[in-house]
């Protein structure tokens, strides 16, 4: 279809020409014209132009629209990608926070199981002690307590210590084990002298080890040795029978010990006595 434009420079009235129209129509319409040809050809020329700068304008917004489809559907994409990473994050933080929320019952569980644990220590401990002076109590004056009953005390105050610091209780306990010691020192004295005796002190150190009187052990081996190597300067008629009866004892307790290497450290140790 034509429609009626106006010109810029002067005003035609184009005719509304439909499909159907032919060229005698366009001739009559010119005929009935008073304008020049001309000019009437100017008036077409210039409703074509406009007409075709309408169409262009069309067509512009037609291709800007495709592009903003691509454009849309390339955010539609991006938005749905990012809904699924968005998914996947709220998942694994819901899981994490599961897994948190787990640890944190199994760490309160674990800790008050700790506690538990901890009470129930402290309360055999209290009751061992309990029974243990009650057994020393007992005893005769100077009368060493039982090896149960030292040993007892020992581990219900080395659960005591973790927790406070009584200094009565320590006191009484190192009396304890003076007197038990005093007595059970023997044992280290026939272990020496037995065919075995690195073999026979390592029960025995242990024990010394547990009560924390491992300086006590050392030195009834060293006292042992001391007097096992001591003379009497009246029976030594000469110096050289000192000398050489002296040297006969150090290698006497050389070898006993030396025949049995189970306990390297405890042989090392009494050797360092022996020379000492």
């Amino acid at each position: 279809l034509l429609y009626l434009y106006l010109s810029q420079s002067f005003q035609v009235e184009l005719p509304q020409l439909g499909d159907n129209c032919s060229a005698s129509d366009i001739v009559k319409w010119i005929n009935s014209r008073s304008e020049s040809s001309t000019e009437l050809l100017e008036a077409v020329e210039g409703a074509i132009s406009e007409t075709r700068k309408k169409f262009d304008g069309t067509k512009a917004k037609v291709e800007r629209m495709k592009g903003d489809e691509d454009v849309l559907e390339a955010c539609a994409r991006s938005c749905l990608e990012l809904r699924d990473r968005l998914k996947m994050v709220v998942e694994a933080q819901a899981k994490e926070q599961q897994l948190t929320k787990k640890f944190d019952e199994i760490a309160v569980f674990d800790q008050a199981d700790r506690r538990a644990s901890e009470l129930a220590n402290i309360v055999r401990a209290r009751i061992a002690w309990k029974d243990g002076v009650k057994a020393i109590e007992s005893l005769d004056e100077g009368e060493p307590a039982p090896e149960n009953v030292v040993f007892s005390l020992q581990d219900a105050y080395n659960i005591f210590s973790k927790y406070v610091t009584i200094p009565e209780r320590g006191e009484f306990l190192e009396k304890v084990k003076d007197v038990f010691l005093s007595w059970y020192s023997t044992r280290v004295v026939l272990a020496l002298q037995s065919d075995t005796p690195a073999e026979s002190l390592i029960p025995i150190k242990n024990k010394y080890d547990l009560l924390h009187r491992t300086d006590d052990f050392n030195a009834v081996i060293a006292h042992y040795v001391k007097d096992q190597s001591s003379l009497d300067l009246h029976e030594v008629s000469s110096l050289p029978d000192l000398f050489v009866d002296l040297q006969r004892a150090i290698v006497t307790n050389y070898t006993r010990l030396r025949e049995n290497r189970r306990n390297s450290a405890i042989v090392r140790g009494i050797c360092a006595a022996c020379r000492s």
